[in-house]
C-alpha cells in the first residue's frame, strides 16, 4: 500500500516493490524519471535495491522458475 505522504524516495522504492516499471513508478511518486532514475541508481549501488533480472538469475525462484 503506497502512503502518499511518505517522501517521494520511499514512495518510488514501495511502488518498485509492487513491480511498477521506472516510469510509472516515478510517476505515481510525484517524481521526473531522471530524478527516479538517478535514485534507482544509488539505491542499486548501495545495495538497498536490487534489479529482478538479479533476482532471478540469483536461483532465489524470484522469477517463479
Amino acid at each position: 500500500m503506497i502512503v502518499r505522504n511518505q517522501p517521494p524516495l520511499y514512495r518510488l522504492m514501495d511502488e518498485l516493490r509492487q513491480g511498477a516499471t521506472l516510469e510509472s513508478a516515478a510517476q505515481r511518486a510525484g517524481l521526473r524519471v531522471e530524478i527516479a532514475q538517478v535514485m534507482v541508481d544509488h539505491l542499486n549501488r548501495s545495495g538497498r535495491l536490487q534489479s529482478a533480472g538479479s533476482l532471478c538469475s540469483s536461483g532465489l525462484g524470484a522469477c517463479g522458475g
